[in-house]
């Protein structure tokens, strides 16, 4: 293995897969003090028993897995959010009311309305301390929630997204999301609101929730936990393609120096005769 590069890329990717889960399962099920220490020991021997058995690019392996490491400790509050809403059973999150100390609730007699939805993109303009332009635009989908009970009932919650994709594919299964997560407050909400209320002048509004809205509490882990190992795997995901495009390389050298022997040996043969 020592001697065929390719070869050894790929193996430090595979390895680094299966280190980087142990690593997220160790922030998962630990505390916070214990997970740092045992994600930072299995990166640290994953790097040791590396570089033993292939004997080289000990910086490039430390490098790569303190990212890891790096990118799971910046991650590490929303990591311990996650584990929370797993541990706590469905009827534990208040329901279509916000409490103080849940950052969730369930909706039970809520319908996103399709008629009142609102489009807007917000430009941040800004510069760094050196004075380089950082401005930036987000773009939102504003959509409210009805009730099914009283659709004259003032609306309370705000679904925001980025796109209308998950909308699009909700309406198209006739879905209805129940498991929500409310939004901390921005600069931008007040603009947004000014906006939709010029829009829709006639539809009364109460006390505004600002929620991102999932299917159910399990497709919120499973798609949040799935970002965030995503995240944590793009080291690996480089190793892995570098590894390929070495593999490709030898092999089309490979096959370029069998078909020149091949074709100098009938030329020579087409000589001779």
């Amino acid at each position: 293995m020592k001697g065929n590069k390719p070869v050894s890329i790929l193996f430090i990717s595979v390895v680094m897969v299966f280190s980087t889960y142990l690593g997220y399962l160790g922030w998962l099920e630990w505390e916070n003090l214990i997970s740092i220490f045992v994600s930072f020991f299995v990166y640290i021997t994953s790097v040791l028993c590396l570089f033993r058995i292939l004997g080289k690019w000990l910086v490039l392996l430390s490098l790569s897995f303190v990212s890891i490491w790096v990118l799971q400790f910046a991650f590490r509050a929303e990591l311990k959010t996650l584990k929370s809403v797993w541990e706590v059973p469905p009827e534990g999150f208040p329901k279509n009311e916000p409490r103080n100390g849940f950052e969730f609730l369930e909706l039970e007699g809520y319908t996103l309305d399709k008629n009142l939805i609102l489009s807007k993109s917000i430009q941040h303009k800004s510069r760094d301390a050196k004075g380089r332009d950082t401005s930036h635009t987000s773009f939102y989908e504003m959509i409210p929630l009805m009730s099914d009970k009283d659709p004259s009932e003032p609306i309370r919650f705000f679904f925001l997204d980025q796109n209308l994709f998950r909308f699009h594919n909700w309406l198209e299964l006739g879905v209805k999301p129940r498991f929500a997560k409310i939004l901390p407050e921005s600069m931008d909400f007040p603009i947004l609101l000014q906006t939709w209320e010029q829009k829709y002048p006639e539809t009364q509004k109460g006390n505004v929730v600002w929620i991102s809205l999932y299917e159910t509490k399990e497709d919120y882990v499973q798609s949040t936990s799935s970002f965030f190992l995503f995240l944590s795997l793009i080291p690996s995901g480089i190793w892995f393609l570098v590894g390929t495009f070495f593999l490709l390389k030898q092999m089309m050298g490979g096959g370029i120096r069998i078909f020149v022997h091949f074709m100098n040996k009938n030329s020579f043969t087409l000589f001779k005769d």
